[in-house]
C-alpha cells in the first residue's frame, strides 16, 4: 500500500469514529430553560439533523472500505485502530460542561470527567 493511499485510510477511518456516537446524538436532549446558551458548534452538534446523518454516512463509508480492504488481506494480520476520545466516546456533556462553568479544558479536568 502506498503512503498516500495508507494516509487515505487511516483520515478516513478516524473521521469515521465519530459516528460510533451517532445513536447517543440522534436523540439530544435539549439544555434546560434558563441556562446560558451553548456555542453554535455544540448547539449543531447536539440538537442537529445533520450531524448523526453525517456520521452515519461517514461510518458506512469507513466500514465499506475496511471489508473491501479486509478482503485482500490475512485474518489477523491487520486491525483498524481508533482514537477513542472524541472519535467513539461521546464527550458532549464534557464539552457542555465547560461551555456552562465558562472552564477550559485540562487533562486534569478531562481525566475526572473520563472517571466519572
Amino acid at each position: 500500500m502506498t503512503l498516500h493511499r495508507l494516509s487515505g485510510f487511516v483520515l478516513l477511518l478516524s473521521m469515521a469514529g465519530c459516528a460510533a456516537q451517532a445513536q447517543q446524538v440522534a436523540t439530544p436532549t435539549p439544555p434546560p430553560p434558563g441556562d446560558a446558551p451553548l456555542p453554535t458548534s455544540i448547539q449543531w452538534m447536539t440538537t442537529s439533523a445533520e450531524y448523526p446523518a453525517l456520521t452515519i454516512q461517514t461510518y458506512r463509508i469507513a466500514t465499506t472500505h475496511v471489508e473491501a480492504m479486509a478482503r485482500t488481506r490475512t485474518a489477523g494480520a491487520w486491525a483498524v485502530v481508533l482514537d477513542a476520545d472524541d472519535t467513539v466516546i461521546n464527550n458532549f456533556p464534557y464539552q457542555i460542561g465547560l461551555a456552562r462553568e465558562r472552564a477550559t479544558h485540562t487533562a486534569e479536568r478531562f481525566t475526572a470527567w473520563v472517571r466519572t
